[in-house]
């Protein structure tokens, strides 16, 4: 398994993993205060995209398949309970999409 912190000022507050062993990624972030009305995600083939809005303006990270060789398949959940959000997206190889 790999996981990724991302980069930034101070603690980030959005990790992902990718678990080849269920075919899955998983993005949490911590997002409280936000409520979720002011989220956004959008899910893709090739890519999830996430934003939501801080003091500055808006924060965004974007997220793609582990290799080339993957895409995003049809699975898709998003759960926001107590600030955190939790996306798992399906991982496939191109040929068995």
């Amino acid at each position: 398994m790999r996981q990724s912190p991302t980069p930034g000022q101070g603690a980030s507050p959005v990790r992902h993993l990718y678990d080849p062993n269920r075919t899955q990624l998983t993005i949490v972030a911590d997002l409280l205060p936000t409520p979720l009305e002011e989220i956004s995600v959008h899910a893709g083939p090739e890519r999830v995209h996430l934003e939501w809005p801080v003091e500055t303006g808006t924060a965004e990270r974007s997220f793609s398949p582990p290799t080339e060789a993957h895409r995003f398949a049809g699975e898709r959940q998003a759960v926001y309970h107590n600030g955190v959000l939790t996306i798992t997206v399906e991982v496939r190889a191109r040929a068995s999409i």
